[in-house]
């Protein structure tokens, strides 16, 4: 096909406002909120019908615009969750770039483009089929872009883009061979940045940091769902991906010290998995975690959820090596301080359904080192935080905390019907008979405040 650039633009004054418009749906897409984008859909809807009416225009001006339409149209209905709609409009955008009349260099360019596009909706999909697909777009950009003899800056981005969702798609698959392939996609792709200045861009460093916590993961799956030896390999990529960032988090970039508090809670987590041994590296890495977390708002979802994650994570690291003889505090200390900030967010955010795992994995820490240590204090501790006629912070609309309550005072409570009458007659048996009285009331009283939660409402 012989490609130039179009010389017709004369009388696209009104081609030429569609454009105007578009940019408007590009500082929707910037802002994220779900109704300033149903709007722009409007917007879009309103361009289209403008653009159809101007079907005369200087046809290469007009498939151009068509283009642009298209695969707006596209990034909107992916933002909003919509991942048919948004593949069916980068599909137009490749059938009207081939009426565009660009530079082949130009076109070569957009087209791997909108396939990467195309793959990233893929990505989002659920079954191995949507990931399938996704790796035939990658793969699509990738050879489109690796036909220019010298890329530059420009193309070796787009490049390091496609590799790294190509490994992104493959690591998906539960395959050993594809995880392997995945971690060469890894490579590959940083390879590519390996000439970026990194002081240049904070995306820069955030896209070669993936490129080591990706792989990091994918040798954690390697490890513990296959077999593999790679627990050391796992560790040295998290701390690669670390090194990548810390110059960034010491220039005051915020991006960088997000995703260095990413990669310290899953690094954290994975030597728990592969190197359970090494408790002291995995407290230290949780404590920075927290420390980052900690420098952000508590309106803040993605840094609370990292937050949470990270008192989640050092919780186990000292759970795991808790003797009932020392002083819990220090896991419970860490526990109501994670959640006090999970309430306060969910204080103002209530709706938000996202947390509720997290906060019940850390909950359940706290109730479990209540129900070794002290149990005692198992009962106030669990209402403290169900029942909302106590005061201050409750997750008495959180199933995962409801959950968590059952299950450990069930257990508590099995363990003192199993020493059944031993020690009758003495203060041991006494304090044990009362509390199994107090742990009944307790769960008495959250089967209530379930009935009312999970029922009636």
């Amino acid at each position: 096909m012989n490609r130039s650039n179009h010389p017709d633009k004369e009388g696209s004054g009104h081609i030429e406002s569609i454009f105007s418009e578009l940019v408007a749906v590009q500082e929707a897409l910037v802002s994220g909120d779900r109704s300033v984008l149903e709007s722009a859909t409007v917007q879009l809807d309103e361009c289209e019908s403008a653009l159809m009416g101007l079907r005369e225009d200087p046809p290469l001006r007009w498939s151009e615009a068509a283009t642009a339409m298209a695969t707006a149209r596209g990034h909107v209905e992916r933002a909003l969750g919509n991942l048919e709609g948004a593949d069916d409009s980068y599909r137009s955008a490749l059938e009207f770039l081939e009426e565009a009349g660009l530079s082949e260099e130009d076109y070569r360019f957009r087209r791997s483009n909108l396939h990467t596009y195309r793959g990233l909706t893929k990505l989002s999909g659920t079954s191995k089929e949507d990931w399938e697909e996704a790796i035939s777009q990658f793969d699509q950009s990738i050879r489109l872009r690796e036909q220019v003899d010298e890329p530059g800056k420009e193309q070796k981005w787009g490049l390091s883009a496609a590799w790294i969702n190509r490994g992104d798609a493959l690591a998906r698959m539960d395959d050993e061979s594809r995880a392997e392939e995945a971690l060469f996609s890894f490579e590959v792709a940083a390879r590519y940045l390996a000439e970026f200045d990194l002081n240049e861009s904070p995306s820069f460093r955030t896209r070669l940091a993936l490129c080591h916590l990706n792989a990091a993961e994918t040798l954690v799956q390697l490890t513990t769902r296959f077999g593999k030896k790679y627990g050391e390999r796992a560790m040295e990529e998290y701390s690669k991906a670390a090194e990548v960032l810390r110059p960034g988090c010491e220039g005051g970039s915020k991006e960088s010290c997000r995703v260095l508090g990413v990669v310290l809670t899953n690094a954290c987590r994975a030597r728990l998995a592969c190197l359970p041994e090494d408790l002291t590296a995995s407290e230290r890495d949780a404590r920075e975690a927290m420390a980052l977390a900690d420098e952000y708002e508590d309106d803040d979802l993605e840094m609370v959820v990292l937050d949470v994650t990270a008192h989640t994570t050092l919780a186990m690291v000292l759970y795991s090596r808790f003797d009932e003889t020392e002083d819990c505090s220090a896991i419970t200390d860490v526990v109501e301080e994670g959640l006090d900030r999970a309430g306060k967010f969910l204080e103002a955010n209530f709706k938000e359904t996202t947390l509720d795992p997290i906060i019940g994995e850390l909950f359940r820490y706290g109730a479990l080192t209540y129900g070794r240590a002290q149990p005692h204090f198992l009962s106030d501790y669990l209402l403290d935080y169900l029942d909302p006629e106590r005061e201050g912070i409750s997750f008495d609309r959180s199933p995962a905390c409801h959950e968590v309550a059952v299950q450990v005072l069930w257990q508590v409570l099995a363990d003192i019907e199993r020493q059944g009458f031993t020690g009758m007659g003495t203060p041991e048996f006494d304090r044990r008979m009362e509390l199994r009285i107090d742990l009944n009331r307790c769960r008495e009283r959250l089967a209530e405040i379930r009935s009312v939660r999970f029922t009636n409402e």
